[in-house]
């Protein structure tokens, strides 16, 4: 079973109730051995919230009732914005998270609902699970209580975990950021301002990469360093089980073919990571043009298959740290071009020696 306590939070300002509410509780649970995950979502329910859940036993009253005060509390300070404010940002809330345009606030600003799911996780559920309470346990660790600390530690802490991921991918990072090329690459192609979004993104990735370099070589030579690189590695060691093939089909929506060559496009529990991306009916990019002609899609590795789902709940987790969807496309990029660059060569040159 799953408890699920959710905060409705209606600042600018998203991390003060991650960083002194949810985290120090996924902090101080992680030595009750009957809760063996808790971990916070970032979603819309009708509103923005924040929501932290324990499981898979049920948690005890008091350690309930003391996480619903300390969420409450966490919620209580700064200001919320108003319903005419609140109105005037639901669709492209909405809009962001693939759902229905509300205007109004279906519940008050620090509203804490507790709600429980009595079904028992499937086994991918039970792995996202496990992974997203060790990426919250480690991230407990890592940003400051103060909001202020933690905004300016952000950025890089997603960076890093992007890194990690590609890093656990079986063929390393050298081929796990070929999924973050797919990622940019489709949705610049969605887009009819891509050309310039493009050259943002190439003036961005130069201006840093000295930090991207930094973080590639880590990926590729000394992954264990970057912190989320466990995590990642235990799931997709986990996901790789044969016995969770069919599994993952279902949660990947099938067989991937040569016109979803975006790695990306997740279930109904991927955490929407494709969320806010034009649906359009333009025309592939070239690399995704480049991975139809080589057959891409007509098999799907299972290595790959648990790879894509992997991604898509990191993306998720990264909506905990604030990163908007144009912030992500644009690491992406970021990284995907400072592997470019680490290792001389181009994404040609490795979709043709890519690994089976």
């Amino acid at each position: 079973m799953l408890t699920t306590l959710r905060v409705h939070d209606y600042r600018s300002d998203t991390l003060p109730l991650l960083t002194e509410g949810a985290l120090p509780l996924v902090a101080g649970l992680a030595a009750d051995p009957a809760l063996d995950v808790c971990f916070p979502t970032r979603h819309w329910d009708g509103g923005p919230h924040l929501a932290l859940h324990l499981g898979h036993a049920a948690p005890a009253a008091d350690v309930l009732a003391r996480a619903r005060r300390r969420l409450s509390a966490a919620a209580g300070h700064g200001r919320a914005w108003t319903p005419e404010e609140y109105a005037r940002r639901a669709g492209a809330l909405a809009r962001a998270e693939g759902v229905a345009v509300r205007h109004e606030l279906p519940h008050p600003h620090g509203s804490v609902l507790v709600s429980t799911d009595t079904v028992l996780p499937g086994p991918v559920q039970a792995v996202r699970h496990r992974f997203l309470t060790a990426l919250a346990r480690e991230l407990a660790g890592l940003l400051p209580a103060d909001p202020a600390a933690a905004r300016s530690r952000a950025p890089g802490t997603a960076l890093r975990w992007m890194a990690a991921l590609a890093a656990s991918y079986p063929g390393g990072a050298r081929f796990g950021s070929l999924s973050f090329r797919s990622h940019t690459e489709a949705f610049l192609a969605s887009r009819t301002d891509g050309e310039e979004l493009r050259a943002r993104f190439a003036a961005a990735a130069q201006r840093y990469a000295p930090q991207t370099g930094q973080l590639v070589d880590s990926a590729l030579y000394r992954p264990e360093e970057l912190p989320g690189y466990a995590a990642c590695a235990t799931a997709l060691a986990e996901l790789l089980d044969p016995r969770l093939h069919g599994d993952l089909e279902d949660v990947l929506g099938g067989r991937v073919g040569p016109a979803e060559a975006d790695p990306h496009a997740g279930g109904p529990d991927a955490g929407r990571p494709d969320a806010g991306r034009p649906d359009t009916d333009s025309a592939p990019s070239a690399f995704h043009r480049r991975l139809a002609e080589l057959g891409f899609g007509e098999r799907t590795p299972p290595a790959f298959q648990a790879y894509r789902v992997l991604v898509n709940w990191l993306y998720e987790a990264l909506q905990w740290l604030g990163v908007t969807p144009i912030n992500r496309y644009l690491y992406c990029h970021c990284l995907a071009h400072a592997v470019d660059e680490r290792l001389g060569e181009t994404w040609q040159d490795r979709l043709t020696a890519r690994p089976s």
